[in-house]
């Protein structure tokens, strides 16, 4: 009835948020998570190495005047934190090992190389399970780990660079998108600009919303 209305909206949202920010999709409608999968933007409710990356910079802009050791400290707590929660996802467990190799270049002083950090965490994850090559996970987050690196080499400017970024995962993740999903909706270059920028705007709101859950 029109008085629970507002309610199931709210309960929606929450679920909604839930599921963006743990990948949890058990209790998302099964009409909307269709609606995700036919514009091509349901990888917004999967952890991915881009949730984590966001979740990263928060963290470091908020703990921006703690000394560093702690600030590291921190971050590296709530960030395996979050990957337990999620599942150890296989691109989000990519991510934080090369955010790890990030924060220990900084704290060493050492140039952070972002192809090998991510050649590095692939050696490591391929050295525990040698099987999760031939996940779609996995091939999906490292063919734009090597695209985004090698093409952001020709680029300069912090736009600029999110631009290029966003269009190279579009393009990117056709051939396998294909394969796999023998789908291609062509409201997935219009649908997934805008999604990108709103993960950077909800997912930090969304941790409050976890302690709701």
């Amino acid at each position: 009835d029109l008085h629970s209305f507002p309610t199931r909206r709210s309960s929606d949202l929450n679920l909604f948020v839930l599921g963006m920010f743990l990948g949890d999709k058990s209790d998302l409608d099964e009409d909307v998570y269709a609606m995700f999968q036919k514009n091509g933007s349901a990888h917004i409710l999967a952890v991915s190495g881009m949730h984590v990356g966001i979740l990263y910079a928060c963290l470091a802009y908020a703990l921006r005047r703690q000394r560093r050791i702690i600030a590291n400290s921190l971050i590296c707590f709530i960030l395996i934190l979050y990957l337990l929660l999620s599942g150890i996802a296989v691109s989000a467990l990519r991510a934080e090992i090369m955010i790890f190799f990030h924060i220990l270049a900084r704290a060493l002083n050492q140039r952070y190389d972002f192809l090998t950090a991510g050649g590095i965490s692939a050696i490591l994850i391929l050295s525990v399970n040698p099987l999760a090559m031939f996940g779609v996970d996995f091939q999906f987050s490292y063919l734009m780990i090597f695209t985004i690196g090698i093409v952001l080499k020709f680029f300069e400017g912090f736009f600029q660079k999110i631009v290029i970024v966003t269009a190279v995962i579009q393009i990117g993740a056709l051939p396998i998108s294909m394969f796999y999903f023998n789908y291609l909706s062509m409201a997935t270059f219009l649908v997934n600009v805008p999604s990108i920028f709103l993960i950077g705007i909800i997912l930090p709101m969304a941790i409050p919303e976890i302690g709701r859950a």
